[in-house]
């Protein structure tokens, strides 16, 4: 089980992709900088995922300061765009080439994961929205992410904590 923080500014825990990933991974939630690096210095930490479009937390300058820290710098970062709104339609191209130059690994938007992508344009108006909205292509995502950086051999051994 891969230990994942979320960090997104708002008091809410993104339910949706707490119950996609609860089942298969331990998740810890960050609504501050200050939180999430007392998590990634407290935590043995596998993927951060980073909730773009939060106007209270900037996952940018968390992304910087985590790849400026040695202990911290391999941990792999997903940026992920959680709206579906005229504002991220607009800004996912430029936010996502940004996240990319700052040192994240992979930058997901909406469309990329969402089962309702090119039949609503708002959350709110998704016919999955509440406790149907699963964001299975998100959890698939990370699966693959943890893959890729070789974490999947320690998922099962490695204790919590550092």
């Amino acid at each position: 089980m891969a230990s994942i923080l979320v960090f997104r500014g708002t008091g809410l825990q993104f339910s949706p992709l707490r119950r996609s990933l609860q089942k298969y991974h331990q998740l810890y939630f960050a609504h501050s900088q200050v939180e999430a690096m007392k998590i990634l210095h407290e935590m043995t930490i596998h993927l951060i995922v980073c909730i773009v479009y939060d106007f209270i937390a900037d996952p940018f300058s968390l992304l910087i300061d985590v790849k400026l820290d040695p202990l911290l710098s391999g941990i792999p970062v997903l940026f992920c765009a959680a709206e579906r709104t005229m504002l991220a339609s607009t800004l996912d191209a430029t936010v996502a080439r940004c996240a990319l130059l700052c040192g994240a690994d992979k930058y997901l938007s909406m469309d990329s994961f969402c089962l309702a992508r090119g039949v609503t344009t708002s959350c709110k108006a998704c016919p999955y929205a509440g406790k149907l909205c699963m964001y299975h292509e998100l959890r698939l995502a990370i699966e693959d992410m943890l893959e890729e950086k070789d974490l999947v051999s320690i998922l099962h051994s490695q204790p919590s904590g550092r």
